[in-house]
């Protein structure tokens, strides 16, 4: 008998280990077995985005010629924006939102690009920044839960060995991509519970892809007390700024978002919603945020975008309920509303 591999039965050990290891990786992924194990809500608003790009994509077929589009790009301060509301104030002006928890400019940058990619026009983008999303753990979600292997592969370059490390392992096991909890299982499983409130939260990440184009508006007009918020407010800056250091990937992609919309004749408006009073004040009293602005303020300009610091003209903004030290809460949301829309006008 002629001698082949799978002659040698011991061989083929080494095969049935690696697909048992395969397929046992992929358990990871499916949401039976997540919903057990799970306890981020940040995968639900990252995945919607793909769901919310064909959704623009249909709607993009079927826009009318007096219409105008404009794409919401920020983190989780911009996702409470009502597409409904901002129509009513700008007729004619329809709005989606690819706002993410702590996105980074890298993650809306790749949102950006698929979005002309697919042949839609845009008329406005506004982009969120904060000093956070330009550190480099606020790249974790996306490499885990967003960007695609061409993307990856064509901007490597720009991208750091350890992000591309954890993209590539991300993507390729599902074990790292979802890690495995064995508390959250044992609670659930053994003692009847699930994660109702994670359930929850998914079933708002859908409903506002279908309902609101990817926001999340809260009429909900709640606040925590004045005083935790400057305990809090140092807590946050000692534990997010302790010695600032900005990523040199989202420096790189800030500027490349800013280069896109100049080319493709977008009207950009590069946004900084309010924080806490505490927390401002300590930001303005750092070495570093004057000056982080500052730099990005006068990028934008030299591209033709325009700015809006909304923490340069406070005073003016009669609500200002914080549910923490840097999230507005919901209900203060249509004041804010009525700001960016003017703005947005004058841009005309």
């Amino acid at each position: 008998m002629k001698q082949t591999f799978f002659n040698k039965k011991i061989l083929i050990i080494p095969l049935l280990m690696a697909a048992f290891i395969f397929l046992f990786d992929k358990l990871f992924g499916l949401d039976s077995v997540r919903k057990y194990t799970e306890t981020r809500i940040e995968f639900s608003f990252y995945d919607e985005k793909k769901i919310l790009l064909k959704q623009l994509e249909k709607y993009n077929r079927n826009k009318k010629p007096d219409e105008k589009l404009m794409i919401l790009f920020g983190t989780s301060h911009m996702g409470e924006f009502s597409s409904d509301y901002i129509y009513k104030k700008y007729h004619g002006l329809t709005t989606y939102n690819f706002s993410a928890p702590f996105a980074s400019p890298s993650f809306l940058y790749y949102y950006l690009t698929k979005i002309i990619d697919a042949g839609i026009s845009i008329d406005y983008a506004v982009l969120e920044i904060i000093p956070e999303n330009f550190m480099s753990i606020a790249n974790t979600y996306a490499l885990s839960f967003s960007y695609d292997w061409k993307f990856i592969i064509e901007n490597r370059e720009h991208f750091s060995s350890e992000e591309l490390e954890k993209f590539a392992t991300s993507n390729l096991f599902y074990a790292v991509r979802f890690p495995f909890r064995v508390r959250p299982l044992i609670d659930r499983l053994f003692k009847s519970q699930e994660n109702p409130y994670l359930q929850t939260l998914q079933r708002i990440v859908r409903e506002a892809t279908m309902k609101n184009n990817g926001g999340i508006p809260n009429p909900i007009l709640y606040e925590i007390p004045e005083y935790e918020l400057y305990g809090e407010s140092t807590k946050y800056y000692q534990k997010t700024f302790p010695t600032y250091k900005e990523s040199l990937t989202q420096k790189h992609f800030y500027q490349k978002f800013l280069e896109t919309c100049k080319n493709k004749n977008i009207k950009l408006l590069v946004f900084k919603t309010i924080v806490s009073p505490p927390l401002q004040k300590i930001l303005n009293e750092s070495s570093f945020y004057q000056r982080w602005w500052e730099e990005k303020a006068n990028e934008a300009h030299k591209m033709g975008a325009a700015t809006l610091n909304l923490a340069e003209s406070k005073e003016k903004i009669s609500c200002q309920k914080f549910v923490d030290v840097h999230h507005l809460s919901g209900g203060c949301y249509p004041e804010l509303t009525e700001i960016l829309v003017n703005k947005l006008k004058s841009m005309e």
